[in-house]
């Protein structure tokens, strides 16, 4: 009994034993948080909508009554950039260490493009078009799938109404009037006499359709067939690398997209979307250096073949890439490092007006943020960074079409809506706040 007293005696007081380890609880989520980030997510959905449609609907106040020229569409392009904008104040993002570097090169490339060859207020809107819907991407940071599926959907009905009734779609906007009144190029390259039906110039191939799917190649909402063909690869990436529902939707949605590119007979845009899908679908992790290495390869392939064609092949495809190639074989290496180019040729290839507003180093630079390279959090999607890194150079191969507001919006807020880690377009904030994440950063970014 002595024994057993002193050692309960010895025992220490109950408040003082150890007491369980209790599970670790998350903080409870707010739901004011979460509803204030889904609306601000859907303003800026409909600040790139507003960018993507802006043309379609200023073609169609042209067409009835209300006169366009290209000053009333560069203000309002200016004003929904500015609105775009302002959006991102409102939620504002951090920008990472290689952000800003990449934004800080950019901009002292401009610079130097604008010493050197004069200022252009166009090239500079367009350089850093990009980057701030990038921007807008991130400060969103998720978007419902309904949302793009309604985006796709209104494309889509427009494009039907084109191909079906080209007559009531040339009633309810005219591409061609809107497009000579308010692009002097269009005006002055006597491009009139082809747009007598209401359709754009380029709705006609002199060599015919290559696909055939319609009677005309069909540029929707667009205006232009080549930007359908460009929307169409963008929202296949997004349906293949950022849209994480069942596979029968992502297979159909892809689907409907290469059918937009093949209704646009963009030949270029059909094969991406069909290589692009393929790597998605299939889950094939490309190494985060393919972003890098795509835009040299797809200029040393094109380069060497237009040397080895140049002369035996009277293509479309190798006049086209001649524009640019055959620039840069006549001009000096250091020329082509400031962008000293002819000025000529800058209006058919986007390499040379690129090169022309931030120099020979400014394509890679600009490449290399406008594909989220700078932006991709670790453990992002880096085959999503290597294919946009392609598409965007081969694009510049033949024409300054990447910078559309009509597509680059769009771009834009695709590349930044996929830099988060995680899938957060379907669970929303709810995912964020009711367990850890795995990248500390994204809890920083909501709280």
């Amino acid at each position: 009994m002595k024994n057993s007293s002193q050692a309960l005696a010895a025992m220490p007081a109950a408040s003082a034993l150890p007491r369980p380890i209790a599970p670790r609880r998350g903080p409870a989520p707010d739901l004011k948080t979460m509803a204030q980030a889904e609306t601000h997510a859907w303003l800026c959905f409909l600040a790139v909508a507003g960018s993507m449609f802006l043309n379609f609907v200023l073609a169609i106040a042209n067409a009835h009554g209300i006169g366009m020229n290209n000053t009333s569409v560069t203000v309002a392009q200016i004003a929904v950039t500015a609105i775009s904008g302002g959006l991102i104040l409102l939620w504002p993002i951090r920008l990472t260490i290689q952000e800003q570097c990449s934004l800080g090169m950019l901009l002292l490339l401009l610079l130097m493009g604008t010493a050197i060859n004069g200022f252009d207020a166009k090239a500079i809107y367009d350089c850093v078009f990009i980057p701030l819907y990038i921007a807008l991407g991130r400060s969103a940071r998720f978007v419902k799938p309904l949302w793009m599926h309604c985006l796709l959907i209104a494309v889509c009905l427009v494009v039907a109404l084109e191909a079906v009734a080209p007559t009531a779609f040339t009633t309810l906007a005219n591409p061609s009037r809107f497009l000579i009144a308010t692009r002097s190029w269009v005006a002055n390259a006597g491009l009139s006499a082809k747009m007598q039906d209401g359709l754009y110039a380029g709705a006609y191939r002199s060599s015919g359709s290559f696909f055939a799917i319609s009677s005309h190649r069909v540029g929707g909402p667009f205006l232009e067939p080549l930007s359908l063909g460009y929307f169409g690869f963008i929202m296949a990436t997004y349906y293949g690398a950022v849209y994480n529902g069942r596979m029968i939707v992502r297979l159909g949605c892809i689907a409907v997209c290469l059918l937009l590119a093949l209704m646009s007979d963009s030949r270029a845009a059909s094969a991406l979307i069909a290589l692009s899908a393929v790597i998605f679908l299939l889950r094939i992790r490309l190494i985060p250096l393919a972003a890098f290495v795509a835009p040299v390869i797809v200029l040393t392939v094109a380069g060497l073949y237009y040397a080895f064609s140049r002369g035996n092949d009277s293509s479309e495809f190798v006049y086209r890439i001649g524009l640019t190639f055959d620039v840069i074989s006549q001009t000096s290496v250091w020329n082509l490092l400031i962008g000293n180019v002819v000025s000529d040729r800058i209006g058919d290839s986007g390499i040379l007006y690129m090169m022309r507003a931030m120099g020979f180093m400014g394509i890679f630079v600009g490449v290399f943020h406008y594909s989220g390279v700078w932006t991709r959090r670790p453990g992002g999607n880096a085959t999503l960074s290597a294919i946009m890194s392609f598409y965007i150079t081969a694009m510049l191969l033949f024409g300054g079409a990447v910078f559309s507001i009509k597509t680059a919006s769009l771009l834009g807020f695709l590349v930044g809506i996929a830099s988060w880690p995680e899938d957060v377009s379907r669970y929303a904030l709810a995912m964020i706040t009711r367990k850890t994440p795995k990248y500390p950063s994204a809890r920083r970014a909501y709280t």
